[in-house]
């Protein structure tokens, strides 16, 4: 019974790798836009590590949003497979 509950279709798979994508995507985005913000602030560099110190907390926040939702849709995506198996 196990096996059944835990085997997914190739579409889900498809999914959850996209998501995987998603995310590495924000992360490379947001080193990228950090590397970008200090090599061309115009601002001094104590202003420049606030203001990015910030933002990277703000992205932390967000990413852990975004973990939290993926969690919850993951357990409701299990319980409705559980279900539907009964």
């Amino acid at each position: 019974m196990t096996d059944e509950i835990l085997d997914t279709d190739h579409d889900d798979d498809t999914a959850i790798s996209r998501g995987g994508y998603f995310f590495a995507g924000l992360v490379l985005g947001a080193v990228v836009g950090a590397t970008a913000a200090l090599l061309l602030a115009p601002e001094r560099g104590e202003v420049t590590r606030r203001r990015l110190a910030r933002q990277f907390r703000e992205l932390r926040d967000d990413a852990a949003d975004e973990l939290r939702e993926a969690g919850r849709s993951a357990r409701q995506e299990f319980r409705r497979r559980v279900r539907k198996r009964s």
